[in-house]
């Protein structure tokens, strides 16, 4: 159910910028086919789990969790869509439409020859990348203040409290937009009163 489907690649031939697909026999061959194809991954991580921070100090609270992946694999389609077969008649383009991209005889790229933009790239082992992250999930700061100043204002309690969500991503994959559901940096604040 997690495995990831494609040909395997030898990457870009530097000769003539064509990638060299793998077919199951171990032949080389530049005509991706269907019935060719094999697993060339799996989303599946083989550890994942999550770990957090949870202290007191007088009248200061703070709580952070981390999540963590480690050994699943992630097919880069966005890479695919968005910069090598970018539609550059219609829509702008990332950099590495032409930076990354075969040119010359030897250049060694990732990219296949910008002349072949219009034919498809289909799963290739070439786009498939190591999803290896940990994501830095939330973080709590909160303040209690002192009864005693409560007392002053006929208050019972009064705390403040800080919260945020989705603060950052340490992964082995570059995080592009389309990669993964849409992240929204949250911040709240919150002041809790009781009487």
């Amino acid at each position: 159910m997690t495995a990831i489907y494609g040909m395997k690649s030898m990457g870009i031939n530097p000769a003539n910028g064509q990638e060299v697909y793998v077919k199951r026999d171990g032949t080389l061959t530049y005509t991706w086919e269907s019935n060719e194809q094999q697993k060339i991954g799996d989303t599946e991580p083989k550890i994942q789990g999550a770990f957090g921070l949870n202290v007191r100090y007088r009248n200061f609270t703070l709580y952070t969790t981390f999540l963590y992946e480690y050994g699943g694999d992630e097919y880069n389609s966005t890479l695919v869509n968005n910069v090598e077969n970018a539609n550059l008649i219609k829509y702008n383009a990332d950099k590495r439409v032409s930076s990354d991209r075969w040119q010359n005889v030897g250049d060694v790229v990732p990219l296949k020859d910008i002349k072949d933009r219009l034919y498809v790239t289909r799963a290739t082992s070439r786009f498939v990348q190591k999803n290896n992250n940990v994501v830095f999930n939330s973080l709590s700061v909160g303040y209690d203040v002192d009864p005693i100043w409560l007392r002053k204002i006929h208050l019972s309690s009064l705390r403040l409290q800080f919260n945020m969500k989705d603060i950052a991503t340490m992964s082995t994959i570059k995080r592009e937009m389309g990669l993964n559901y849409p992240f929204a940096r949250t911040f709240t604040f919150t002041l809790n009163a009781s009487f």
